[in-house]
């Protein structure tokens, strides 16, 4: 395998009350996306990383990526299917998979990651991805209208891996149709392709509000300590 990574970092952080990338987001002492790069850059089928970012942060976000050999730094669109679109138009023409990941999850472990490798070797596509642990309701006007299954859900994750046509092809071929995605597995499966569904085993959160901050510092500081026993 080759692997272009794109790492969609061009959110604006608002609910998080940032106002810049949340790659930025300093989490004991590192910024965010630095746990991202460091992870990709160690695997030897990542021969490319692709980092999507707003203009009024490419100069600290280039800063974060200088040390890195395989990370190049674009600017991003306005909103994250705009982003990916232009990582892709500079993903190598060489790379036979494409994955797609959230800046704004440094806490991907390595496990996971591997896990995820195994399985888009064989499949068109895998995604990494959560079992819901709250009773999930369909709700119309504020009401409770339907009971959905719980154990037939998913919560999806990034990273996402397809195959690197596959994945073009389902942009190319959707249009505007892509602003309504929620994310590339959708804009895949809507191609008829199979989408794998690797369980994550360990905490891969998307810093979306303030307190995810102190929660991501805390499974970092207990991973640290793990390794060092």
């Amino acid at each position: 395998m080759q692997i272009s990574v794109i790492l969609a970092a061009a959110g604006s952080g608002t609910r998080m009350g940032y106002g810049k990338s949340k790659a930025l987001l300093p989490l004991l002492g590192r910024p965010a996306l630095d746990y991202c790069l460091a992870l990709f850059a160690a695997q030897p089928a990542v021969r490319q990383i692709i980092v999507a970012a707003p203009k009024a942060d490419i100069a600290a976000i280039e800063a974060i990526c200088a040390p890195y050999a395989l990370a190049q730094v674009i600017a991003g669109g306005a909103d994250r299917c705009a982003s990916v679109e232009a990582a892709l138009a500079a993903c190598s023409p060489a790379a036979t998979h494409i994955a797609v990941h959230d800046a704004a999850r440094p806490l991907l472990h390595a496990e996971d990651w591997s896990a995820l490798l195994l399985s888009a070797e064989k499949e068109q596509a895998a995604v990494l991805a959560s079992a819901p642990v709250d009773t999930v309701q369909q709700v119309s006007d504020g009401y409770i209208c339907g009971h959905l299954q719980r154990d037939a859900l998913a919560a999806i994750q990034t990273p996402q891996v397809f195959r690197a046509q596959l994945l073009r092809t389902a942009y190319a071929l959707a249009g505007p149709a892509a602003r309504s995605a929620t994310d590339d597995a959708a804009l895949v499966a809507r191609l008829g392709a199979q989408v794998a569904v690797i369980w994550a085993r360990h905490e891969n959160f998307k810093l979306t509000y303030a307190a995810d901050l102190a929660a991501a510092e805390a499974v970092l500081r207990r991973r640290k300590q793990e390794e060092s026993r």
